[in-house]
């Protein structure tokens, strides 16, 4: 079960600041870097970390200081911190250190992160070079020099405006919910909001109920559990799904049992900025996204109505059909021809595929309840949703041959699924 909790809510204490894409970012005043030693760090931690940070680095960009990581070191928390931002996603993660001064300066970052992990697995010092042109990488047995400049102009993070609500959620639930939802957003931007992913939190007959959906108009993905947590938290929100992503990586880290949820709460504008926490004590690491405006459909409601139209359902063995599927795809190669014809049987599924340069036949053995129908499938689409299920069996809900087929794990029910595709049928 997510465990959900609402915190009262707080002012935020820092400047207002400008939406994530904006045409002149908010930059902080920066203080002189001194010269000499930085921070002591290990190196395990700082190369994992740094693996993680690098990937909200751009490549290119309008601003030409955003190409940089960028390193801050506090001597008053003993804390380094690593820094990336595209003007759409912002992270930040923090490690402890042996903090010598205060400074934040910019590095390439693939450079720095390269050797980083190609280093002694031993402490390392960061060391400010004269004028701030390099940064010195110590170690025990080697020396190593990269560019470096000031962080003069870099633009500053934004963070939600006004009063800021908390949520928490369980790390470990979140993750799994977005890495089996996040895959059915659309890739294209261009399709807003369906590029993102709903998060919603609503109080339904004495329960909290949380739930993540994506649809790209070929596949829709639902997760949906239950807390018995009796306060209300009101939170509906679209979420670039590259950002979830991202932070499903950084909850890989496992230094929290708890992610945080912050938003702004006005009654005058909508939610713009979102930011998720993530880490205890001195390991504080965040995530920093803006909302995508637009309104999804009600896929919950969709789903029940389906769910009362199934005519057949097909229980099946995981591993059985995605093996069967990848011996398809051997034969149907072409993105536009990835059609298997499947027919529910009184012995389980009949599978059937065709292409130029042959075809494959197969029978999956499996428990049925309903009639025999057909419908046609993209195979690629219905074997990344499958093995999604973390399960070893699979249940298949058969409409008819020209609607969408439904698609859950055991454990899922017709009043509470916990996780449940829907796949658009192909037109033959």
């Amino acid at each position: 079960m997510t465990q959900t909790t609402k915190r009262k809510s707080t002012k935020s204490t820092t400047a207002k600041t400008k939406p994530l894409e904006v045409e002149a970012p908010i930059v902080e005043a920066q203080p002189a870097i001194p010269e000499g030693r930085l921070a002591t760090v290990q190196q395990a931690t700082l190369s994992e970390l740094t693996q993680l940070v690098v990937k909200a680095v751009p490549s290119q960009g309008t601003n030409p200081e955003l190409k940089y990581l960028v390193i801050e070191a506090c001597a008053d928390t003993q804390q380094l911190f690593l820094q990336g931002f595209d003007l759409k996603i912002g992270m930040r993660v923090c490690l402890p250190a042996n903090v010598a001064q205060s400074g934040k300066l910019l590095v390439p970052p693939l450079q720095f992160s390269s050797l980083i992990e190609k280093m002694p697995k031993t402490a390392i010092t960061l060391e400010v070079a004269p004028g701030v042109t390099q940064l010195r990488l110590l170690s025990a047995i080697a020396l190593s020099e990269i560019p470096a400049k000031p962080a003069t102009h870099y633009p500053k993070l934004p963070e939600p405006d006004g009063t800021i609500e908390l949520y928490e959620l369980n790390a470990r639930e979140f993750q799994r919910s977005i890495r089996a939802i996040a895959m059915c957003a659309s890739k294209d931007e261009s399709q807003t909001p369906h590029h993102g992913v709903q998060i919603q939190l609503w109080k339904q007959s004495e329960q909290i109920c949380f739930s993540l959906c994506a649809a790209d108009g070929h596949v829709l993905g639902l997760y949906q559990t239950t807390t018995l947590e009796q306060e209300t938290p009101d939170f509906d929100c679209i979420v670039r799904a590259d950002a979830l992503t991202k932070l499903s990586e950084l909850l890989d880290l496992n230094v929290s049992e708890t992610v945080a949820i912050e938003l702004e709460k006005s009654k005058q504008a909508p939610t713009s900025i979102v930011r998720f926490r993530y880490g205890e004590n001195n390991t504080h690491h965040s995530l920093t996204v803006r909302v995508l405006e637009g309104n999804f459909s009600n896929y919950r409601n969709i789903l029940s109505n389906l769910r009362q139209q199934v005519q057949t359902t097909v229980t099946i063995d995981q591993s059985q059909i995605i093996s069967c599927l990848d011996r398809h795809l051997v034969m149907v190669t072409s993105i536009n021809t990835r059609v298997v014809k499947f027919t529910a049987t009184s012995t389980g599924l009949d599978t059937e595929s065709k292409s130029a340069s042959g075809g494959h036949c197969e029978s999956i053995s499996g428990q049925i309840n309903g009639a025999s129908l057909t419908t046609h499938l993209n195979a690629a689409n219905l074997q990344r949703i499958i093995q999604k299920l973390n399960h070893t069996e699979a249940k298949l809900h058969i409409i008819g041959e020209k609607s969408p087929l439904l698609i859950a794990a055991p454990e899922s029910t017709h009043d509470q699924p916990s996780l449940t595709f829907l796949i658009m049928p192909v037109e033959i």
